[in-house]
């Protein structure tokens, strides 16, 4: 991956970050790495999203289950 692209990523992702914290929240910082890893290009973006969206399902569900259960 050259140089413009690690740097075009590092620019959109601190922009979302940012737009992340401007709503009052913040990403943890495993997410964070997850990020960073994309920007760097140790993972593609369809890996970062089916990543993203598997740990969000299993946040969801233990938050169902410890309301419901």
């Amino acid at each position: 991956m050259d140089k413009q692209n690690i740097s075009m990523r590092q620019k959109a992702i601190s922009s979302a970050i940012g737009s992340v914290r401007a709503e009052g929240l913040s990403p943890s910082l495993k997410t964070q790495k997850r990020l960073n890893d994309y920007a760097d290009g140790i993972i593609t973006a369809q890996e970062l999203k089916r990543i993203t969206v598997q740990e969000m399902r299993v946040v969801s569900t233990n938050r169902l289950t410890t309301i419901v259960g």
